[in-house]
């Protein structure tokens, strides 16, 4: 896995935060299975199978200190890219899955600690049981402030049933 910081990028047509529906079912209906403390999607603001939009907010945890952490990555907010990538091979795949890995990650601001961001979540490549995307975390502006390339997900039916109800 690569990481690289560059100046600013955009991303544009980028729908407002407050709109869409409320992502809080995600956690509960089998597509998520995270806990309390890190259920950060807040609203779906756009779920196209080319593009999925999510408005999050989480206000960030301090493992051991600040283990994991650095000036532009927290462990925790950033968990909320892979989180969307999830919810997408849910919507436009019907299945639970989990992400395998990300081969290239670039770091251009700090996410926001407690405050709303979007996270973008676009496919690269879909098979039988997987795909791989691009998740991009962005400023309401559409200033880009990470982006996770090469987000690759299996899924296995079992998976739903394990996570519904966490």
């Amino acid at each position: 896995m690569g990481c690289r910081r560059r100046g600013t990028v955009r991303v544009s047509g980028l729908p407002a935060l407050g709109g869409g529906r409320d992502a809080r079912g995600l956690y509960e209906d089998g597509t998520l299975f995270h806990g309390p403390s890190l259920r950060g999607l807040r609203r779906v603001l756009e779920s196209a199978e080319a593009r999925l939009v999510v408005e999050c907010e989480l206000a960030e945890h301090r493992p051991q200190g600040g283990a994991l952490a650095s000036e532009r990555y927290a462990p925790g907010t950033a968990d909320l890219l892979l989180q969307a990538a999830l919810v997408w091979m849910r919507r436009h795949r019907d299945t639970a899955s989990l992400p395998m890995g990300v081969a290239d990650v670039e770091l251009f601001e700090a996410l926001p600690d407690g405050e709303p961001f979007l996270v973008v979540a676009e496919p690269v490549s879909v098979n039988g049981t997987g795909a791989t995307l691009t998740v991009t975390a962005c400023a309401a502006d559409g200033r880009v402030l990470a982006r996770f390339s090469g987000v690759s997900l299996v899924s296995t039916p079992q998976l739903a049933a394990k996570f519904a109800g966490r």
